[in-house]
């Protein structure tokens, strides 16, 4: 009777370490970009959840980024999440420095970052580096590629976090998995599609995105016409040539297309997840 007493008391005694463990675990984050829930969960994101600003296209007005960062803000849903998550194209092309246009938007409040005409590995690693501050001793987040983003955090109303939390959530998803800003890279050139595996091992790259009118234009065949088959057959090979690289490196395809919705299904079918138009 003794030695079942004993034993029955090692057990109770593991159970309560084991379960005094599990009460100590940090729970996970709560998140706050629901584009990233979305993809996270083998979702679609589309603009549904995304408030989109082209500052590309249009003028760049970042008054116009902290009044709909700001909305986005006051949107928020009882467990912490945004109905809609701010993203920005920014006017720059690869080839010209992006950092004070990504640090601009970043502090109003901005949850992604669209990098218009990536053509490199190193233009890649540039706009990475534009959204994530220096790496911090101790914190066990990667170190590559290196964050160059300016001090003195800001996330705007959007990110509404102390700087020491800031430092640790502001920093590109799915390479640091409790980050909250989305790294959108688009490819956009013939000379894109030919460096894309170079690109996509960069890591930090949330999306790669499709910018399939000036592509079509790169590729030398015209714009895309009207209808449900947009694009010509080389354009149709270089949709499917990039579907196929995210799949290796295992990185969300993207694309800005027409088409309508039954084209949005063949696409859907090749591997797009990603819907900004």
């Amino acid at each position: 009777m003794r030695v079942r007493s004993l034993v029955l008391l090692a057990v109770l005694s593991a159970t309560v370490v084991v379960g005094a463990q599990q009460a100590a675990a940090p729970a996970p984050p709560k998140r706050v970009n629901p584009a990233i829930a979305r993809l996270e969960t083998g979702g679609i994101v589309d603009g549904e959840v995304l408030s989109f600003i082209d500052m590309e296209h249009n003028p760049y007005l970042i008054q116009e980024v902290r009044e709909r960062a700001d909305a986005a803000a006051a949107r928020r849903k009882p467990d912490g999440m945004l109905e809609k998550a701010p993203v920005v194209r920014l006017p720059m092309y690869g080839f010209e420095p992006p950092a004070w246009a990504a640090l601009q938007v970043l502090d109003l409040g901005a949850l992604g970052v669209v990098f218009q005409s990536i053509e490199t590995k190193a233009q890649a690693e540039r706009a990475i580096g534009a959204l994530r501050f220096p790496s911090q001793k101790g914190s066990g987040l990667p170190t590559y590629p290196k964050g160059y983003r300016s001090g003195a955090p800001r996330g705007g109303k959007t990110l509404a976090m102390s700087a020491d939390e800031l430092l640790k959530r502001a920093d590109v998803w799915p390479l640091n998995p409790a980050g909250e800003l989305m790294a959108i890279l688009m490819i956009e050139t013939a000379d894109g599609v030919k460096n894309l595996d170079q690109i996509l091992a960069v890591p930090g790259i949330s999306s790669i995105l499709v910018g399939s009118y000036d592509l079509s234009l790169s590729l030398g065949v015209g714009p895309p016409k009207s209808g449900a088959n947009p694009y010509a057959p080389e354009t149709e090979a270089a949709i499917a040539t990039i579907a196929k690289a995210c799949a290796r490196h295992k990185v969300v395809c993207g694309i800005a297309a027409g088409g309508g919705a039954e084209y949005r299904k063949k696409l859907i079918g090749m591997g797009y997840r990603l819907f900004l138009n």
